[in-house]
């Protein structure tokens, strides 16, 4: 007889939060939730208030589009407060655009930094009124008063500009900070996002080092030497990284943030290369190196240049596991990635360990890649990232559907072991708007943890909808179960 599953908590605030007026669209290819920055001078996780819902959207109505960004607040109670004050709406227009025809659909995706609230919004969109191209935004969010601040926008593709995947993701792993450690210009953090476009078109990266009340600084472009084909959009993947709010700073001289690129290796052909970014062992600077990560060819054929499903496509992350030392899981590609020299980066293999840390995070849909232009069509993707949180004491949450695991690495073997399994409650998932009809019900939310700032245990569970116009949803669940003591 199968075991009854307890529910993990008790829903105690449920609010609605928008993006403007109800003429505005979004997609769920290019719109979801981030945080923002910690408390002033605070460089512990668990020092988080306020989050930010972000999207591109259009506006056919108006021939208009725009991003868009709108905070909300979790008290001590759970209490969610949407933020309706920030300039007489609390709504923050970062930019808006006007069309001379009806806008098409964004592509664009965002990465950020996981104690600033800095981050990077990029993608094909209609920048500046005259049809979609590459561009990128940069900013950041205040956690004091949910403001958001636009650093730079670059508007096409000669400048700079990309194409960087879809949904949300974490760029980087804390690293720095308080704790004893000098910090990377004194506590502050960097992360290496991949993408497609630059002044070439070719797939490539940048360094975008994050500061305190400042959006990232990107440094210069780093491009692949491969050619750009219909399906270029999977000739990257930027991972999601999961951080520890317990932990302040990934071990001296770790790597603290991953993207994968296609570099060529030698005669044979390209491979993907994993770029990691490190502190050296005072976090005085970082270092960037790449590596071959494939013993295959990452495509079958060089005349067709057809592409490997399971190898840069595959979903990615890198989990800040015991002891402070990275762990990767990209597929059956998994190990850990210690302090060693530059040339390796202490890559230490352990597939054959069979951890499969990738079963928790939820798969995300194919890209639909039939449109002539070579870009995914409306297929609703966001992030499987988000639903894959530390919470403290090496413990992790992994959601998909209503199902909540709850997991540890073991510190010897780095195998994964599930502590426990409850359930979500969703029985005022009527009362939340949105079509969710074309959705996978793995890929309409996204999660957070509000925690007890004091004692830094996990006490809020934060559930929030993806709808494509108007209101989103989003839910204080009361976590009932001590998870830090399983």
């Amino acid at each position: 007889m199968r075991e009854r599953l307890d529910y993990i908590g008790t829903i105690v605030d449920q609010k609605t939060i928008d993006l403007g007026p109800k003429t505005r669209s979004l997609s769920p290819l290019g719109s979801g939730y981030f945080p923002a920055a910690l408390l002033q001078a605070s460089d512990n996780l668990t020092d988080r208030l306020t989050f930010a819902r972000w999207g591109v959207w259009i506006d056919p109505n108006n021939n208009e589009t725009g991003f868009s960004i709108r905070t909300f607040s979790v008290g001590t109670d759970g209490s969610i407060a949407i933020n309706t004050t920030l300039g007489g709406t609390g709504l923050n227009d970062v930019w808006t655009t006007s069309t001379s025809s009806d806008p098409d659909i964004p592509n664009v995706g965002l990465i950020y930094e996981p104690r600033h609230g800095s981050f990077i919004m990029a993608g094909k969109t209609d920048w500046v009124g005259t049809g979609q191209t590459y561009g990128y935004t940069v900013g950041y969010v205040n956690g004091a008063n949910g403001q958001a601040f636009e650093g730079t926008t670059v508007t096409d593709a000669a400048s700079g500009g990309l194409f960087i995947g879809h949904g949300t993701r974490c760029g980087c792993l804390p690293v720095g900070g308080s704790s004893g450690n000098t910090g990377y210009f004194g506590g502050d953090n960097s992360m290496v996002v991949a993408g497609v476009g630059g002044p070439n078109g070719k797939p490539g990266f940048y360094k975008l080092d994050c500061s305190r009340n400042a959006g990232p600084t990107v440094g210069t472009w780093s491009e692949s030497d491969v050619t750009v084909t219909g399906s270029s959009d999977k000739m990257f993947h930027n991972f999601h990284h999961v951080p520890q709010p317990d932990v302040v700073s990934v071990d001296l001289g770790s790597v603290h943030s991953i993207c994968s690129v296609p570099f060529t290796y030698n005669s044979s052909g390209y491979y993907a290369h994993h770029v990691m970014a490190r502190g050296t062992a005072a976090h005085s600077n970082v270092q960037l190196h790449w590596e071959r990560a494939y013993s295959v060819n990452i495509w079958e054929s060089l005349n067709t240049l057809e592409l490997h499903e399971d190898l840069l496509a595959k979903p990615g992350l890198l989990y800040l596991g015991p002891n402070g030392v990275p762990i990767i899981s990209q597929g059956s590609y998994e190990g850990t990635l210690g302090t060693g020299g530059s040339a390796n980066y202490a890559f230490t293999d352990l597939s054959s360990n069979n951890l499969n840390l990738s079963k928790f995070a939820p798969k995300e849909p194919a890209l639909n890649l039939s449109n002539s232009s070579g870009y995914p069509g409306e297929t609703p993707v966001t992030s499987y990232g988000d639903k894959v949180l530390g919470i403290g004491s090496g413990k992790f949450i992994s959601i998909t559907s209503d199902i909540v695991t709850i997991f540890s690495i073991d510190s010897s073997t780095n195998k994964p072991s599930v502590l426990k399994i409850y359930k979500l409650d969703t029985s005022r998932d009527h009362e939340m708007p949105g079509d969710f009809a074309e959705a996978d019900e793995n890929d309409i939310y996204s999660y957070f943890i509000r925690y007890d700032t004091a004692t830094n245990e996990p006490v809020f569970l934060i559930r929030c909808t993806h709808p494509s116009k108007g209101d989103a949803t989003i839910q204080s669940i009361r976590i009932d179960h001590d998870l830090l003591s399983l």
